[in-house]
């Protein structure tokens, strides 16, 4: 059995991550608000397996799993949610905010004479 203070530990070591599983998730949300939530719930399910993993330099990439785990499962939930329970209709689909925005392409400039 896993010592509580050990726990603890592993858990104040998790949460130095935290700044940037929510830049992570916001990434992928473009909603400032929802990152939070998604953030609270990737360390929820996070903490109680801290004992899982062996070196620090794993953490953060398992976090990030967590987290992607937790962004999939959402946009799953919202997806059903817009259905009626009765009807055989397909799912609508959720888009992130951001997807209407217009993005910066940054290209690479090629060597003049190059095309």
């Amino acid at each position: 059995m896993t010592d509580p203070q050990d726990t603890q530990d592993r858990a104040a070591q998790l949460a130095e991550f935290r700044p940037r599983v929510y830049r992570h998730l916001l990434a992928m949300t473009c909603d400032p608000a929802l990152p939070d939530d998604l953030t609270q719930e990737t360390f929820l399910r996070a903490v109680p397996r801290a004992d899982q993993f062996r070196s620090q330099d794993a953490a953060l990439g398992w976090l990030y799993r967590v987290a992607t785990n937790v962004m999939v499962d959402h946009a799953r939930l919202a997806r059903t949610a817009g259905l009626p329970a009765d009807t055989g209709s397909s799912p609508r689909r959720v888009q992130p905010a951001c997807w209407g925005r217009p993005r910066r392409h940054h290209r690479r400039r090629r060597p003049s004479g190059r095309r």
